[in-house]
């Protein structure tokens, strides 16, 4: 956590109505440039700003969408 993270969560409190704690890891993804966050947590394949959120544990997840080919 640093300054620009908790601004960042900050910002997603207010604008995506997100809990503190999913608004923290959002920011810390976003501020770290992740595209990319696994997590059961969110809406499965829910896109906020640069960050898609994706469910490993969705029927239609496949490891495919995280790894390089």
């Amino acid at each position: 956590m640093d300054w620009d993270v908790f601004l960042g969560a900050m910002h997603a409190l207010s604008k995506y109505q997100l809990p503190l704690w999913d608004a923290q890891i959002f920011a810390a993804a976003e501020r770290h440039g992740a595209s990319i966050l696994l997590s059961e947590d969110f809406q499965h394949r829910k896109q906020i700003g640069t960050v898609l959120f994706l469910n490993p544990f969705a029927a239609d997840f496949s490891m495919s969408e995280v790894l390089p080919t």
